[in-house]
């Protein structure tokens, strides 16, 4: 059995305030980078005139649960009395539960803030780049109905687990500060180097370093489209059928050099093949092949929005949006015997 949202809540959309009418104290504004999974954060507060008439009428309460609609979707936070007074920025939705609502307020945050409702928030949301998430929807969304005192029960073991998580979390900060503490013991200060290491290049170890598929663009670049290159798939070898255990041929060629050289006082030329080749071989898994394979797409041309199927970029990074991906390589030096053709 469950009960909409829309029934035990007001939901509440957000107001564009200007940015040229902040002042340095009034309405806290909460913006949607203020809400993050389970508290309100503002360590950059702004602040809109107390006596505006706009924004009277988005004035926030104690309490009101509060949920990220764009970006990282699904995010939710209860809003502490010290963010007040506060109003509602845009992009942001509040919940504020109905007076003859027979539900548990601590209940209803716990479920909100539970990854399993966040993942259907994502699910929910339309947008390739940015992901949107609509107030109909939430409005819809049906959550498992008990008896008040089933609920307040399950608050109370949620409260509980939450306050462990909390305390093993700051176990953890003051472990990695250790950590940070005997680094520091053995290597100094790498900002000033006050061990004095010998100090190289990045670039002296690694071949290439991206941050997404424009990084790889100097070794599969369409030289035609050099505003927005793309990896190059020039022969088809690779495609939705091409992952592991398959395999491809391919015929390697080599460029031709003429060149000069002296005999006996005489300059004679002669043709050759250069006589080394070098393959590279880098291997990437099926997802990540995937997500570059529609970020080219995105790319294309060719592609309308607006005709075609959305394109879904594969994510997976939790909690947010993006892809996380290596690369390895295999090269082979192949030797080749020498060509003469004087």
């Amino acid at each position: 059995m469950g009960v909409k949202l829309e029934d035990i809540c007001e939901i509440l959309n957000g107001y564009a305030f200007k940015s040229n009418q902040y002042v340095n104290e009034g309405f806290r504004i909460i913006r949607i980078t203020n809400v993050q999974k389970g508290y309100v954060e503002d360590n950059n507060p702004v602040f809109y005139p107390i006596d505006n008439c706009e924004a009277q009428k988005y004035i926030l309460n104690e309490d009101d649960l509060l949920i990220s609609l764009t970006g990282n979707v699904g995010r939710v936070a209860l809003l502490n009395k010290k963010y007040l007074p506060a109003v509602l920025n845009q992009r942001v939705a509040c919940l504020r539960v109905k007076n003859n609502a027979n539900i548990d307020k601590v209940f209803l945050f716990n479920f909100l803030n539970s990854d399993y409702f966040e993942r259907k928030c994502i699910e929910s949301a339309k947008g390739i780049a940015q992901k949107n998430m609509s107030t109909e929807w939430l409005k819809r969304y049906e959550i498992p109905f008990f008896s008040i005192e089933e609920q307040q029960k399950i608050a109370t073991v949620l409260d509980k687990v939450s306050e462990l998580i909390t305390l093993r979390k700051k176990q953890l900060e003051k472990l990695d500060e250790l950590v940070k503490s005997r680094f520091v013991e053995m290597f100094g200060d790498t900002v000033i180097n006050s061990f004095n290491w010998e100090e190289h290049f990045l670039d002296e170890y690694i071949e290439f370093l991206t941050s997404g598929s424009r990084g790889w663009a100097q070794f599969f670049v369409d030289e035609e489209n050099e505003l927005f290159p793309t990896i190059n798939n020039k022969y088809n070898i690779f495609n939705d059928n091409t992952f592991r255990d398959s395999y491809a041929t391919l015929k390697v060629y080599t460029p031709l050099y003429q060149e000069y050289y002296p005999v006996e006082g005489h300059y004679y030329d002669h043709i050759s093949r250069k006589q080394t080749i070098t393959v590279r071989l880098l291997s990437i898994t099926e997802a990540e092949y995937r997500y570059l394979k529609a970020l080219n797409c995105l790319d294309d041309g060719d592609y309308d929005d607006a005709l075609m199927e959305p394109i879904s970029l594969p994510c997976n990074v939790i909690g947010g949006l993006g892809f996380v991906g290596v690369c390895s390589e295999s090269r082979v030096i192949i030797e080749l015997p020498e060509t003469v053709w004087q």
